[in-house]
């Protein structure tokens, strides 16, 4: 049996950095937790070789017709500050769904640090029972680089945290010939009761799985460090780029108003000619 260290590594991640909204608001929402259930959850996440992150989230979600009717709605953070502390956005796109083994009409909006996902028909109220649920996602990563190494602090449940867990698995995969370094596990309910989990690893492969069911509110995050050798990631700076095209402009507005400010000064310190003497007649 595993405890949840109580120390998260100081990793920054697109989840969990969005101006305005701390990690411990995202998760101690308590105001706005769902009376819906979730009754098992299985998540795998898997570290592409570009750098990207292919998520899959399984979870029987309990439906009461309480607050869902034709589908459940998700808000998923992007948000993340990259070099130099410019916030940045993953770039999230869902993929699919599906709703016990058929594919699931969906809408995903795009706001402002967020993904709106809007799961279900306008047409279909869904039936008083335990649907099971399927969402694949993909994303840039947000990892922090150090020393050669990319280290990352990872939100496992998302959205998800609103809802009491019976029971909750992950799997955090990296690609082949990648080596997990080193890893923590933090897992709480939320007024911060640590609960116990069990955790299996292979060289490329962790896996975690609660021991006790998850109540609303619940955290549950994977803190890992790998090495950084073997990925083709783009830089940041291309994405900064895309994501903030006035910068250049920025920079060079404030190149040229250094350089006229050096040449005004240089004026300045220049000594004053004297006037030519006039010969007397």
């Amino acid at each position: 049996m595993n405890y949840p260290c109580s120390l998260l590594l100081a990793f920054s991640i697109g989840v969990l950095a969005i101006p305005g909204e701390s990690q411990a608001d995202h998760h101690a929402d308590h105001q706005a937790l769902e009376p819906e259930s979730v009754e098992s959850i299985d998540i795998l996440i898997e570290v592409l070789r570009d750098g990207r992150v292919r998520t899959e989230h399984t979870f029987g979600l309990r439906v009461t017709g309480k607050t869902i009717q034709r589908g459940p709605v998700f808000h998923y953070l992007t948000a993340f500050r990259g070099p130099g502390g410019l916030v940045l956005d993953r770039g999230m796109e869902v993929e699919e769904v599906w709703r016990d083994g058929e594919p699931e009409p969906f809408r995903a909006v795009n706001e402002e640090g967020r993904l709106r996902l809007t799961i279900g028909s306008q047409d279909v109220f869904l039936e008083k029972k335990t649907h099971e649920y399927v969402i694949r996602s993909v994303s840039r990563g947000d990892w922090r680089y150090e020393g050669g190494m990319t280290m990352a602090s990872i939100d496992v449940l998302g959205p998800l945290h609103r809802y009491p867990i019976d029971s909750a698995r992950v799997r955090f995969r990296l690609p082949d010939g990648v080596e997990l370094d080193k890893h923590t596990i933090a897992l709480r309910t939320a007024p911060g009761r640590l609960i116990p989990f069990e955790v299996s690893q292979t060289t490329t492969e962790l896996v975690v799985e609660a021991e006790e069911s998850l109540g609303a509110g619940s955290a549950f995050f994977i803190n890992a460090v790998w090495p950084s050798g073997g990925f083709t990631e783009k830089s940041h700076w291309m994405q900064i780029l895309r994501q903030h095209p006035k910068l250049p402009l920025t920079g060079f507005s404030a190149l040229l108003l250094f350089v006229i400010l050096i040449l005004l000064i240089a004026r300045l310190r220049r000594p004053a000619r004297s006037a030519p003497a006039i010969a007397a007649a």
